[in-house]
């Protein structure tokens, strides 16, 4: 199981890797991936520079039944 955050600060301020306070979102995250879209609009699970867009695929686990999102 997974469990996502968010940075209470919005935006983030750098550097960005030295912690702050964060806030939990859900905590019943399975099958998590982070796609990344080129701008042809091609998917990719790792990219080089700033994507022109990020697909978040994620599954919840209700009562230990998946619900996918």
């Amino acid at each position: 199981m997974y469990s996502l955050w968010r940075r209470a600060e919005y935006p983030p301020s750098h550097p960005f890797d030295d912690g702050g306070s964060e806030v939990p979102i859900c905590r019943i995250l399975e099958s998590f991936r982070l796609e990344f879209i080129d701008n042809n609009g091609t998917k990719h699970t790792l990219i080089e520079g700033v994507p022109e867009a990020v697909v978040l695929s994620f599954t919840l686990n209700l009562d230990g039944s998946g619900s996918s999102l």
